[in-house]
């Protein structure tokens, strides 16, 4: 084994080092699979549990290589409040072997992954926005930590405007997924200001692709604005199980995003009004993928929603 190319090597530790439960296990077979070894390890971090976040965030040893992937994915079972303090600490380790002339405002990455919940009473949920701004991710993607059949919110209401404060900062962002995730609503943030016909984040200038699953209070009206005047370079909206109020309402459907673009204000146009929807119509795609057993809209037969 020792005698392969680099190249094979490489994908083979790659392999190993993805399904072992003690990685440091395969680096300390021989001296010729550490250096390669380390480098494939520290390139793509994986946290399962809190406790590694925390014991990589307080070690100052440098690292081999500047990570390209950084994956957190956590079980849904139980609150754990400090979880992105110590991504925090994660990132600007990470950040220190970035090499640059000057100490980088934030750590450039092909991929940041996250599977877990915020939550609701976190009363540091702030810091979602103090780790994530630290990240420049190319692809983005916060994914509910249970399985895909069931409907959850792993990314809460209050956690939404921390979390597109930082998504506001990423210059390379060009895909972003975005699941089990409730808009907030005059309920829920009783103290902000929502504007519902707002765009519905705050693209980044490279945005391609949003994919937003099982999510709930999404409002037709903030889609469009995100289409048609935030985000000219976007090329793909996916909407997958996307309710515009609770589960027990009606699902969102292109025709409604369509019908939003009479309140956004623009001017009363017809040429500028048929661009307006037929960008829509080519870049919105409203899809069901989980169906209701019983009550809301439980569009039986049907896989995009027009």
């Amino acid at each position: 084994m020792l005698q392969l190319p680099p190249e094979l090597l490489s994908d083979i530790l790659t392999y190993v080092l993805d399904t072992h439960p003690r990685p440091s296990d395969v680096l300390c077979v021989h001296s010729c699979v550490y250096g390669p070894g380390s480098h494939v390890l520290y390139s793509r971090l994986r946290f399962t549990s809190v406790r590694q976040l925390s014991r990589f965030s307080r070690d100052h040893a440098p690292l081999p290589c500047a990570p390209q992937v950084i994956a957190v994915q956590l079980p849904g079972a139980g609150e754990n409040l400090d979880v992105f303090r110590h991504l925090r600490g994660v990132l600007q380790r990470c950040m220190q072997r970035v090499e640059t002339s000057e100490q980088p405002a934030s750590l450039p990455l092909e991929l940041l992954s996250l599977r877990l919940n915020s939550h609701t009473h976190d009363p540091h949920i702030e810091e979602i926005h103090h780790a994530l701004v630290l990240a420049n991710p190319r692809t983005f993607v916060w994914l509910g930590p249970d399985p895909g059949h069931h409907f959850s919110t792993a990314i809460v209401p209050p956690a939404t405007p921390h979390l597109f404060r930082a998504m506001s900062t990423w210059t390379r962002a060009a895909h972003i997924t975005l699941t089990n995730i409730a808009f907030p609503t005059s309920t829920s943030l009783p103290r902000a200001p929502l504007d519902p016909s707002a765009p519905l984040l705050p693209a980044p200038p490279a945005l391609r692709t949003l994919h937003i699953g099982q999510a709930t209070f999404l409002p037709p009206a903030a889609v469009a604005a995100l289409v048609c005047a935030a985000a000219p370079r976007l090329q793909r909206v996916r909407l997958v199980d996307a309710y515009v109020e609770s589960i027990w309402g009606p699902r969102l459907r292109r025709g409604d995003v369509e019908a939003a673009l009479a309140g956004l204000g623009r001017a009363a146009d017809a040429d500028s009004d048929a661009a307006a929807r037929e960008r829509v119509r080519r870049v919105v795609r409203c899809e069901v993928q989980n169906e209701r057993i019983m009550g809301g809209d439980r569009a039986e037969g049907l896989r995009v929603l027009e």
